[in-house]
């Protein structure tokens, strides 16, 4: 490279002298190999020179001509390498990194050659030796981009000509083999750029070679709209299949847009036949709604069509709503069609926290009538599903008001049993705990009175219970339910002698019921015939002289109860510390809790009853409760007032640490709590059974104890039933074990016994150490330990004490399995995985066992699940992107009679 300035705009003049008699149009350029520069155009004069001291460019002389071919825009170019200026050619080559920008289009190549009498640039990929292609070249035209092995773009007519072109558009790779650009501002009509390609493929593989792709020797494409295709093949690894499409069009849009939707499922049903599954088409209704329209066709004339729509409102509100209706034809070997027609509905909606500050609204309603999802499905999660909720509810806040009202509806259902249940609707108004005698202006402090607490709710609801194949019929109005309920609570706190927190309670509520439970006493005689042996022809006769029939009548009837409470609670403290050994000091936290409670007998004040038999020596009256169990309970009990007592208890440990010398805690006991209670009103049997429970952690946090124990001060009759006889009466002991259970749960991974192994259990972590093992852990080779450090092993241990028969205490291992979940790579795209391989040491074998293989194809992904101890394995093979998910092998067998994970 020439170093002197002078001798470099020496050898500028004498090339303009040069051009200067040419006729034709050129560029004239001022250079700098090292440097960026700004090429303009001319007709046979200088426009402009780069002072390579300053990088400014000079003034330009005024008086030229300037061509009707010249280029009007700047073109600006780069190179690492050098810059080569070929007069009589009138090029300029550029070398390594070389870069090239005119308007909106940018080519970045190995090699890129401008010819200033053509009006265009040629860029080359980079190459290597033996002339392979090591390095994508790249282009840019505003919103369109692309790779290539070589282009010539025209700057005049901003067309460009490819070999090798490859482009991304969303999911989607697009390679052409030879390409054409044609830039928007060259179509007058729709006004967007265009690919046109031959031989090419479309793939969403990202390699230079795919894996798999749609191979076709014509392709139009518009970047983010549409690609359109000629006849198309399929190819796995370069290999033609089968496969033949006549034609075809692939959205590009990025967004919404209408289009038709592919099946899911090729698939083929025993009792079905051939059919195609969720094939259908997608509307953008407008910015905020959509509707997808899907359905199944199958060859013997089963059918289904779902109506599926969501909405997105932003600051405001979600949601969606879907229909289904499914009419699945079986044939028998008689040649007997049976129609089996289902239903679904689903409605979803979620207000923004933004969108009102004192309104909400939604909530998501379900229902699925004649087992529609497991006769639309045959996986193994909608066999499995039984159960379907629904709440949906309306709430209103009162701006400067204690009080909330909400509207709603709530739905229950069973497709096993077909039994549905409805609340509709259901609405309630609710008070907030205020306090009513506060003092507006507080001066000094609280009066005791100013500490009472009020509350009050209301609400009415109505009920129905009945089957999903009757839900729209009249009988399930006439079973309707409606009921009305109110009630307060008045709650007040205070201490006593400094430590002691008194809570004294009251609480009223009423129910009022529509609808009254009323049984009658039938007289008829029934007759019950059973044969007993059929040989002998005896048979025997069982007479009944009559029957309890239940019915439901309306009627308003109304249910009161009041409940008088106080409790009694405080905290006491025992610390005792010392100054040497290993245990520096225990500490136990004791909660008492006493509570006075009163309850009236409502039991004899409502309950009613009937007879059961006509002869006076066989009757037994039977008393039933005349208020429906439905919509609001009520539970009728004796007279009841008693004392309930608790101690809470926790007992923590200091010990000295010799590995860091400190002090640490050990909680010995986590919150083993004592309770039993008294009740006055009881004509016998006043004391309760006495239950303990509570929870632990041992060997330093890797196993959670759990026990309960329940102890009676009653003598038992077979290790089960309370006798009325205290136990003091026959033994010294005042209680007596009636039963127990305790459940031990550990959990570790291998790098945490590894761990506690090595002495690092207690080590506390250190970010820098961490970094310098998982860096030396990356450049080293895999070890057996590195690989199933992940791995997790678990154990359960449960056991009871019960009373035999003999009350004779009986210990009993109820489980006892160890675990093993987690993943195994084996190799870089190869896994092994272990959903659940637990072994029961009691039963001696494994419990629902799960293996699965995965194995990352790069662009395709296949897996492999197999659960032995339900018989159901599945297989599936398919490429990773959605807009092909058509490309996919699915196969799997379970107990269910269908394919297993059809997707």
């Amino acid at each position: 490279m020439l170093e002197n300035k002078n001798i470099i705009i020496l050898l500028l003049l004498l090339t303009t002298s040069i051009l200067s008699s040419q006729k034709d149009s050129l560029l004239v350029i001022s250079i700098d190999s090292l440097t960026q520069d700004t090429i303009p155009v001319s007709d046979s004069l200088i426009i402009g020179l780069v002072d390579s001291t300053t990088n400014k460019r000079k003034s330009a002389p005024t008086d030229y001509r300037l061509s009707k071919d010249a280029i009007d825009k700047e073109i600006t170019y780069s190179a690492v390498d050098s810059n080569i200026t070929d007069v009589v050619n009138k090029e300029i080559n550029l070398y390594d990194n070389a870069n090239v920008q005119y308007e909106k289009t940018t080519l970045d190549a190995d090699r890129i050659t401008i010819n200033f009498q053509e009006n265009t640039a040629q860029g080359f990929a980079k190459k290597n030796q033996n002339g392979y292609v090591i390095e994508r070249a790249k282009f840019s035209d505003g919103s369109s981009n692309g790779t290539y092995y070589e282009m010539k773009y025209n700057f005049n007519t901003s067309k460009a000509f490819v070999k090798n072109l490859k482009t991304q558009e969303g999911e989607f790779n697009i390679l052409g083999e030879k390409s054409k650009f044609v830039p928007a501002k060259n179509d007058t009509i729709t006004n967007e750029d265009k690919f046109y390609n031959q031989d090419a493929i479309i793939t969403t593989c990202d390699l230079d070679h795919p894996h798999f792709g749609i191979r076709t020797r014509k392709m139009k494409f518009i970047p983010d709209k549409l690609a359109v295709m000629g006849p198309s093949q399929l190819e796995l690894a370069g290999i033609p299949t089968p496969i033949i499409l006549p034609f075809g069009f692939l959205p590009l849009i990025k967004g919404q847009s209408s289009g038709l939707i592919f099946p899911n499922n090729y698939e083929y049903n025993e009792n079905l036949g051939f059919g195609l599954k969720e094939i259908g088409y997608y509307f953008p209704i407008n910015d905020y709604v959509d509707l997808k329209v899907t359905g199944d066709i199958y060859t013997r004339g089963s059918h289904a069509i779902r109506l599926a729509s969501s909405y997105k409102k932003r600051y405001a509100y979600t949601g969606g709503a879907n229909v289904g209706y499914l009419n699945n034809r079986t044939e028998n070997s008689e040649g007997v069609v049976t129609s089996n027609k289902s239903f679904s509905l689903g409605l979803r909606h979620n207000q923004d926290a933004k969108a009102h500050p004192y309104r909400q609204i939604g909530g998501s309603i379900n229902i699925s009538g004649n087992q529609y999802q497991q006769r639309a499905n045959f996986d193994a999660q909608s066999a499995l599903n039984n159960l379907y909720r629904s709440s949906f509810s309306y709430n209103y806040n009162f701006p400067d008001s204690p009080f909330k009202f909400s509207l709603g509806l709530e739905h229950s259902q069973n497709t096993q049993t077909n039994l549905v249940t409805v609340t509709l609707p259901s609405a309630n108004l609710t008070m907030r705990t205020i306090q009513p005698f506060q003092r507006k202006n507080q001066v000094g402090d609280k009066k005791w009175f100013e500490e009472i607490n009020l509350g009050y709710k209301a609400g009415i609801k109505n009920f129905v219970s009945t089957t999903d194949t009757t839900i729209f019929e009249q009988e399930t109005l006439d079973n309707l339910k409606t009921g009305l309920s109110h009630g307060a609570d008045l709650s007040f706190n205070t201490r006593i002698l400094k430590y002691i927190s008194v809570s004294p309670s009251v609480s009223y509520n009423e129910i009022y019921n529509l609808k009254k439970v009323v049984n009658r006493f039938d007289n008829t005689l029934l007759f019950d015939t059973i044969d007993i042996d059929t040989a002998q022809n005896i048979t025997r006769i069982d007479t009944t002289f009559g029957s309890v029939i239940e019915e439901l009548q309306n009627s308003f009837n109304v249910y009161r109860n009041i409940n008088l409470g106080v409790a009694f609670n405080t905290q006491l403290f025992g610390t005792k510390q010392f100054k040497k050994g290993k245990i520096r000091g225990i500490r136990h936290i004791l909660k008492p809790s006493v509570s006075f409670n009163y309850n009236p007998d409502t039991k004899s004040r409502y309950e009613e009853v009937v007879n059961t038999d006509t002869r006076l020596d066989y009757n037994d009256p039977y008393y039933y409760s005349p208020f429906p169990r439905e919509p609001y309970s009520v539970n009728l009990s004796p007279l009841s007032m008693g004392i309930n007592w608790s101690l809470n208890n926790t007992l923590e440990a200091k010990y000295y640490s010799k590995k860091d010398s400190t002090v640490k805690n050990l909680k010995l006991l986590e919150n083993w709590q004592v309770r039993g209670n008294y009740n006055f009103a009881a004509d016998s049997m006043r004391w309760s059974n006495v239950s303990i429970s509570g929870n632990t952690r041992i060997f330093k946090g890797i196993s959670t104890f759990n026990l309960t124990i329940n102890l009676t001060p009653y003598e038992l009759f077979q290790g089960t039933r309370d006798l009325n006889q205290y136990l003091t009466e026959s033994k010294k002991f005042p209680l007596q074990l009636k039963n127990l259970s305790g459940t031990f749960n550990s959990g570790l991974t291998i790098k945490e016994i590894i761990d506690i192994i090595k002495g690092k259990g207690d080590k506390k972590p250190n970010l820098n150490e961490d970094r310098q093992q998982t860096k030396k852990k990356t450049n080293e080779l895999p070890t057996i330990t590195s690989i199933i450090e992940n791995f997790r092993l678990s154990h359960t241990y449960r056991f009871s004490v019960v009373k035999d028969i003999n009350n004779r205490d009986t210990f009993i291992v109820n489980t006892h399995t160890l675990g093993l979940t987690g993943n195994l790579q084996l190799t870089k795209n190869w896994s092994l995985g272990l959903g659940n391989i637990s072994y029961d040491l009691q039963a001696k074998k494994f419990v629902y066992p799960a293996l699965s293989f995965q194995r990352d194809l790069h662009c395709w992904s296949m897996s492999f699940g197999w659960y032995p101890d339900s018989k159901v394995y599945n297989f599936f093979i398919g490429v990773k992107s959605s807009q092909l998910s058509f490309l996919k092998y699915n196969y799997g067998q379970n107990t269910f009679g269908g394919s297993f994970g059809r997707g």
